[in-house]
């Protein structure tokens, strides 16, 4: 199953998912917060990843911890 990654850092210099499994993603952010753009991006591949498998036997899991004062 692929991967979203979230690096730190303001400029992509090195192709950090090369060797991952095809389909993996990557996003970069300036300090790797969850920003409401980047966690609708993560829905989208997540969704995208779903739809993908729907005949198979796969199961999904997603994970949205939500820190006491945020959101």
């Amino acid at each position: 199953m692929p991967w979203f990654f979230i690096f730190s850092g303001e400029k992509i210099r090195i192709n950090y998912i090369e060797n991952c499994k095809l389909g993996t993603c990557m996003a970069m952010h300036k300090k790797t917060w969850v920003t409401s753009f980047l966690f609708k991006e993560f829905l989208s591949f997540f969704i995208r990843l779903v739809h993908a498998s729907i005949f198979q036997i796969t199961r999904h899991i997603l994970i949205k911890d939500k820190l006491k004062g945020h959101m």
